[in-house]
């Protein structure tokens, strides 16, 4: 049996990283002094930087507790992602998982380096968000109705 030189989990890991570094590094170009709000479509969607200290939606609740729950949210998703979702076999879901961990690792790094994350795109009447927020929304829902299909 000839093995692969490649980790097993070089998808996860490459995804990771990158959207982890694109998180990180659009949050710093809105930190940065020459950012300016933007209104982009009148009404609909502008970059409007705003620093939340709460959680989803701006929960507040104590930062220390905020950070405890985040790493334990996220060592359970890696914990169940790579029990249950056979990740290591699977493209898509090891896709998926990056960009789930690397934003959630986004949101945390910034939470406890500048005690706030930053958010910065408006949709309309929703609450601001950033390109974290999107990773992880966007891969629960598709891991969700990906596991909805197999479960039905």
């Amino acid at each position: 049996m000839e093995h692969s030189k490649f980790n097993p989990y070089s998808v996860f890991i490459l995804t990771f990283i990158f959207y982890l570094g694109l998180d990180l590094g659009t949050k710093g170009m809105i930190n940065s002094s020459a950012f300016e709000n933007k209104v982009l479509i009148e009404g609909l969607l502008e970059f409007k930087k705003t620093a939340n200290t709460g959680i989803a939606f701006s929960i507040d609740f104590p930062k220390e507790i905020i950070i405890g729950v985040s790493i334990l949210i996220i060592v359970a998703l890696l914990y169940f992602g790579f029990e249950y979702f056979n990740v290591k076999k699977n493209f898509l879901n090891q896709f998926l998982f990056g960009i789930i961990i690397g934003g959630a690792s986004g949101n945390l790094v910034e939470r406890i380096t500048e005690g706030a994350v930053t958010d910065f795109i408006a949709v309309s009447s929703f609450p601001v968000f950033n390109i974290a927020d999107i990773g992880i929304t966007v891969g629960l829902l598709i891991l969700f109705l990906r596991s909805y299909k197999t479960i039905n």
